[in-house]
């Protein structure tokens, strides 16, 4: 940590924050797409296919419908007839598309079985009308039960079937999706909590490393602001711009200790010609003064000897 410069430091941590925010961005944008297809192949193929049987089933009603009328009043037979099989080219329409997303999604089973029931029905209906035709009401509703009605049960039981089928995978596909968007939340809420771990990591390390040279180099300038100029520190071996200013304070403490060695010594060697100075003057004042008393005694002398040749003279 002391090695890596300040701005790589920053630059860290902003990786780690964009770093976090990208992964819980896609990763978010990745489950709401999932989801929206998830919840579309849900609609065109799940719903839709329960949509397309419950339609059939109707559509059956409808076809078995027409040959009851028809026992009942044989006179409608050419307008039952025709009705008939439209319902019948209806139903193969509803049946075809059913069995195209059925495939699609890959849950064909029991598919064969109703198209089978189904081929099975759509003779026999008509053949009541046949019947009917042919040898009257009584004839009609014996081909009915001799045949029509099995069909009616088989194909009206595989069709129901094929819903319950389409219902129980429209919910597995729902609970699916639903798993899949908990799954996604918990993952960007661990990545959230990752990077928030490790930005709070990297910051405590980054703070107490700058706290610990910062608190060094405050120690250092109260000293000298203090007219304590001798300050023992050692150079830093960190690599980053506070162990520069750390060691540009380590030679400038070093340099201040030299000026004040050679202020020192220069103060001492004023103090020594001073003392010489002193002791010079004081020889000089001794001299000025032995010299000053002989000039004196010599006056004296001539003096007293002026004095005596006077009084002689008298």
């Amino acid at each position: 940590m002391d090695n890596i410069k300040v701005n790589v430091k920053i630059l860290i941590m902003v990786v780690i924050a964009v770093v976090g925010m990208a992964i819980i961005g896609i990763r978010g944008a990745v489950s709401i797409n999932d989801g929206h297809k998830q919840m579309q192949q849900m609609y065109d193929v799940e719903m839709k296919s329960v949509e397309l049987l419950g339609n059939a089933e109707s559509k059956m009603r409808t076809i078995q419908v027409r040959s009851m009328q028809v026992i009942a009043d044989p006179t409608r037979l050419t307008e039952l007839s025709k009705a008939q099989q439209k319902d019948i080219s209806e139903m193969e329409a509803i049946l075809q598309e059913y069995a195209t997303l059925a495939k699609m999604d890959g849950s064909a089973d029991g598919l064969d079985e109703m198209l089978g029931y189904w081929d099975s029905f759509k003779k026999s209906m008509p053949a009541v009308m046949t019947a009917v035709q042919q040898g009257g009401t009584q004839a009609g509703i014996d081909e009915y039960n001799r045949k029509g009605k099995d069909d009616t049960v088989k194909l009206r039981d595989s069709l129901n079937s094929l819903i319950n089928i389409t219902k129980e995978e429209a919910k597995a596909a729902n609970e699916a999706a639903a798993e899949s968007g908990r799954s996604s939340m918990m993952v960007m809420l661990i990545t959230t909590i990752v990077c928030v771990l490790l930005l709070l990591t990297f910051s405590y390390k980054l703070i107490n490393s700058i706290r610990g040279a910062l608190n060094i180099m405050v120690h250092v300038c109260d000293k000298l602001s203090s007219g304590n100029f001798i300050v023992r520190t050692e150079p830093s071996q960190r690599k980053d711009e506070l162990g520069d200013v750390h060691r540009a304070l380590y030679d400038m403490t070093l340099k201040i200790g030299d000026l004040l060695k050679e202020v020192s010594k220069t103060t001492e060697q004023m103090a020594a010609a001073s003392q010489q100075l002193n002791s010079s003057s004081m020889e000089s004042a001794n001299a000025a003064t032995s010299v000053a008393q002989s000039v004196a005694d010599a006056a004296s002398v001539v003096v007293q000897q002026q004095t005596a040749v006077t009084n002689g003279a008298d």
